[in-house]
């Protein structure tokens, strides 16, 4: 709010529930995105299931499939990469797709036992 003679003054009340309500888990969060570092994407199986049917795995792949940002398909990426589903960075190449579509089922069975 700003007075007549130009000095303002700002309530710290919204900046206390923004605060406060990034604090609490998945708060503050798009639909669909990780709630914690260990927990993987909901995307995470779709992509793993794209990228081997394409033989290619790629960010921008992911991007146009599931109309998401750069991030988060960087980050389904390398969840993938340590899952051992497609290999590592090779700088502006598409990564090379490790498993196979059984292997994926197999790894992926044995996610969720």
């Amino acid at each position: 709010m700003i007075d007549k003679n130009g000095n303002t003054s700002y309530s710290n009340e919204l900046e206390e529930q923004i605060s406060s309500s990034a604090d609490l888990p998945g708060q503050g969060m798009l639909p669909g995105q990780q709630d914690s570092e260990n927990s993987r994407d909901v995307y995470f199986a779709d992509a793993g299931n794209l990228i081997i049917d394409k033989e290619k795995a790629s960010i921008g792949m992911l991007q146009r499939m599931f109309k998401i940002g750069f991030n988060r398909a960087a980050r389904i990426m390398d969840q993938l990469c340590e899952a051992g589903v497609v290999g590592p960075e090779e700088g502006t190449k598409p990564r090379k797709v490790l498993m196979t579509k059984e292997e994926f089922a197999e790894y992926m069975q044995n996610q969720t036992s």
